[in-house]
């Protein structure tokens, strides 16, 4: 049995824009529409503790969500 994929990294950063945490954003298989749910419910309270989060060395399914969906923001 295959363990967790890593789909991405995220780095939740402050009001002040430093890092306040950074892990991976994993689950298993293949990413589906709640993984990006996960990460839009996250980007959201982030921003609510004037934040945000950022995505790193994003799999290719990921980010193909993350286009299709019109979230490919959190990208950048």
């Amino acid at each position: 049995m295959a363990g967790p994929v890593v789909w991405c990294r995220v780095t939740v950063t402050g009001p002040c824009g430093l890092p306040v945490a950074d892990f991976p954003f994993q689950g298993e298989g293949r990413p589906d529409l709640d993984a990006v749910d996960r990460l839009a419910r996250l980007q959201l309270t982030a921003a609510q503790q004037g934040g945000c989060i950022q995505l790193r060395d994003v799999s290719g399914e990921l980010e193909a969500l993350l286009d299709f969906v019109g979230l490919d923001a959190l990208r950048r």
